[in-house]
């Protein structure tokens, strides 16, 4: 690749990565080194959706096919250099990133003139091996793959009716699928149902099976009619958080007592009534297994809430840490707080044993500073804090990973917030462990943005970068099909050897680095680039 079509940006995220005077000593001295680097961009902030508009004019402006991004730690985080290189109209292996952040310490004092030496000595390094790679790549083959036009929801609780709906406005053909024999179980009003028309609603159906890539999934749908087949482009898993099937039944097996009662079905039970005498202190439990959300948080305060009117017992509710980023939360926490509620914040688990009438909660006190025993004649446990009792079986069907809760958050949630590790399947609500309302919409929102992004152009332009499995070397072992996380990896029959998907391959090498045979490589880290940054 020629040394004069590849451009280094230089972001000092707005200051805090680097100073002035270090950018202006590393652009000196990047323009008399050996790799005689000329097109310098210098950016504030990256990341910013009007800084990506205008440097897309300057990267055209300049003729510049490839760039080296040198900023913070996300430049070098997978599906960051993708999102950018997407927004630029660049091939993914066309822009390469470099962090320039370096740890505080003795190293960190800078000079009279303002200059930290180590940073700048760490980013010419960096920023001159990026350009020994790119040098050293050869331009690769764009794919054209046609993209089904059409998206696949599995769930028809809050989320997936919001994506489905979503995606529907979009003009997009959306088939929903929900295990449920009715929408109208999940309290699913009329009016929201009307503005489903045009999708199509398998209602008492389940997903058997889903095979493909992203742009092209084959999807098997078992329904009260018989079995229906589908190709989507892309998919999104809206389905229910991972709670016990039966939760009542769940909770007194597992603490040996009719004490323990599931919290949605406590203040049902017993708000309302006069005082019970039986019960006088009840106790409401958050964050049992897991750390639970603003919805079990929004949950229990009004069960609290419900029980202190009436039965004037004494209530307490147990939780780990009180999630009430939002003024209506904090509102009904302090209301329930001056009704008389005893909250309770703990740390580490909640041991529960039984007593010969109610339960013995003992938890570590954070307000107390000590493991204090708290006795109740009735506890209340909310069921989205206890472990799932067995893997979703969506999980195995699709590929998608879950986290150590049963959840599909195997991502980093923040810089993917629905996105999975198969790409082309998304995830919303409550299998993500996303529970209250006005989050659930807006991830069911963010959901269906993705898939119309994905849907919209029709036709996806990948670059040939996957894996390449050389056939004279494979064995057949299926190490790489067992280790690839992202489902690239599978067995072309009809050859006997292992081949990856152009879709699915996220180039992360993991396959290649695990591969016994040394039959796997990739294109853009070849031994000679990877020498290159060494």
């Amino acid at each position: 690749m020629n040394r004069e079509s590849i451009g280094v940006i230089i972001c000092s995220c707005s200051g805090r990565n680097l100073g002035k005077q270090e950018i202006d000593s590393i652009t000196q001295r990047l323009s008399f080194a050996e790799s005689g680097i000329r097109n310098m961009i210098i950016e504030t902030a990256l990341c910013g959706e009007d800084t990506l508009k205008s440097l897309r004019n300057e990267v055209e402006k300049k003729g510049i096919s490839s760039l080296i991004i040198a900023g913070c730690g996300a430049a070098r985080i997978s599906g960051v250099t993708e999102k950018i290189a997407d927004a630029l109209s660049f091939a993914p292996s066309s822009i390469l990133g470099v962090p320039l952040f370096y740890s505080e310490g003795a190293e960190s004092e800078k000079n009279k003139l303002g200059i930290n030496e180590a940073r700048v000595d760490k980013a010419v390094r960096g920023i001159s091996r990026g350009m020994n790679v790119l040098t050293s790549q050869e331009p690769l083959e764009i794919e054209e793959i046609p993209v089904v036009q059409r998206a696949l929801v599995i769930g028809g609780g809050a989320a997936g009716i919001y994506t489905a709906d979503a995606l529907n406005r979009f003009g997009h053909e959306t088939v929903l699928v929900e295990k449920k024999d009715s929408l109208s179980d999940y309290g699913i009003d009329e009016k929201k149902l009307k503005d489903l028309e045009g999708v199509i609603i398998h209602t008492g159906s389940s997903l058997v099976s889903l095979e493909g890539s992203k742009g092209n999934f084959s999807a098997c749908v078992k329904t009260p009619g018989g079995l229906e087949e589908y190709q989507a482009g892309a998919v999104v898993i809206a389905s229910g958080a991972p709670v016990p099937a039966d939760p009542k039944k769940y909770l007194q097996n597992r603490f040996g007592s009719s004490s323990a009662v599931p919290l949605f079905s406590l203040a049902t039970a017993y708000s309302g009534l006069p005082r019970i005498p039986s019960l006088r202190r009840i106790g409401i439990l958050l964050d049992l297994d897991r750390d639970e959300g603003r919805a079990s948080t929004q949950m229990a305060l009004h069960a609290a809430q419900e029980i202190q009117k009436p039965n004037a017992a004494e209530v307490f509710l147990f939780l780990r840490d009180a999630r009430v980023g939002s003024l209506h939360l904090e509102e009904l926490y302090d209301a329930v707080r001056d009704m008389g509620v005893t909250i309770v914040k703990y740390s580490g688990e909640a041991k529960i044993s039984s007593l010969e009438t109610g339960l013995q909660v003992t938890v570590q006190d954070d307000g107390l500073g000590v493991l204090t025993d708290y006795t109740c004649d009735l506890l209340g446990i909310s069921p989205f804090g206890c472990a799932a009792e067995e893997d979703d079986p969506l999980s195995e069907i699709t590929g998608v990973h879950l986290d150590d809760y049963g959840q599909f958050q195997d991502n980093n949630i923040q810089l993917m917030p629905v996105e999975t590790n198969i790409p082309g399947i998304f995830t919303a609500g409550g299998g993500r462990g996303e529970v209250y309302s006005p989050k659930v919409k807006q991830e069911a929102l963010a959901a269906a943005g993705e898939v119309h992004f994905l849907l919209k152009n029709k036709t996806l332009h990948l670059e040939r970068s996957e894996a390449q499995v050389d056939p004279d070397k494979c064995i057949l072992c299926l190490t790489c099909i067992r280790c690839c996380p992202h489902g690239a990896m599978h067995v072309n029959r009809e050859d006997g050897v292992a081949e990856c998907s152009t879709a699915a391959c996220q180039r992360c090498g993991i396959c290649a680095g695990e591969c016994p045979a040394k039959a796997i490589s990739l294109p853009v880290w070849t031994d000679e680039i990877v020498l290159n940054q060494l």
